[in-house]
């Protein structure tokens, strides 16, 4: 098990602690286990009242989990505490009653307590709704008055180009304007644009809208069409929440229209891009 400097530490919060937040509490931890990143995050569950305390996961509970093959193991129900705000870095009510009585509980937290349990929320119901979407073809597609710019630009955040569609490119940050200068002195890059947000995928949790469409050399034919993402940082603890749900639901789209001169990647920086591609046969 690789060791963290920090752990992460959540506990669901329910009435009795024995069907909903036991069933957050394993899920969880079964996705902590398969992403490997046991020695990063802590997960635990508890009650808001003492009707079950002691008392096993509900049958119903694990009915669900073995249907889904989510595993768990024996447990007693426990009563949350106010200790317990300390402990964790994220609380997270089932529903508006738990998180009353949390409230009433933890009458010390700040707004950051409720900003953070919406976020975490958030954050695992756009986890538990992409696993499921797929995408099919429709007739319709955009134009070249995409790339017509809505407002004024920052000359301060422009740069010219050769190979871009359009003789300049507006970045929105270094990390971009790195990338693009990159794409600019590769000889394997024949044209690219820096694509619009009005180019939006639609997903259950928000539009996403990636960053690139480049076109590479392949030998004698201009064919390889990639759509990449730049996001400065792949850290799969800082790439996460709605963010990373938006990004595999763009996975999704582009593994189902992806040919052999299709694809689709997330990278920070233009070196993984050329590794990437290398791999395109």
């Amino acid at each position: 098990m690789r060791g963290y400097a920090t752990m992460i530490k959540i506990l669901f919060i329910c009435h009795g602690n024995i069907c909903r937040s036991p069933m957050a509490e394993f899920v969880m931890k079964e996705r902590v286990r398969k992403a490997g990143l046991e020695g990063a995050v802590y997960v635990e569950s508890a009650a808001m009242h003492r009707d079950e305390l002691g008392s096993d996961t509900h049958y119903g509970t694990k009915g669900v989990l073995d249907r889904y093959g989510v595993p768990y193991e024996p447990r007693a129900a426990r009563l949350a505490t106010k200790e317990d705000y300390e402990r964790f870095d994220y609380l997270v009510g089932m529903d508006a009653y738990n998180m009353r009585d949390m409230r009433r509980l933890f009458k010390n937290n700040p707004e950051e307590f409720i900003r953070n349990v919406v976020k975490t929320i958030r954050e695992q119901k756009a986890t538990m709704i992409v696993e499921h979407i797929s995408y099919n073809r429709i007739a319709g597609k955009y134009d070249s008055s995409i790339f017509v710019p809505e407002r004024k630009l920052n000359i301060n955040k422009v740069i010219e180009a050769q190979k871009h569609i359009t003789p300049y490119i507006a970045f929105d940050s270094e990390g971009e304007k790195a990338f693009a200068e990159a794409l600019e002195g590769a000889t394997e890059v024949q044209v690219y644009a820096k694509l619009p947000r009005k180019l939006k995928i639609p997903t259950p949790v928000g539009n996403y809208a990636p960053d690139w469409a480049i076109v590479f050399n392949d030998g004698t034919v201009r064919h390889v069409f990639f759509v990449a993402e730049t996001k400065g940082s792949l850290d799969g603890m800082e790439l996460r929440g709605v963010e990373k749900a938006k990004t595999e639901c763009a996975k999704k789209l582009f593994n189902r229209i992806s040919t052999s001169k299709v694809r689709y990647g997330v990278v920070d920086k233009f070196e993984n891009l050329y590794n990437l591609i290398n791999g395109i046969g």
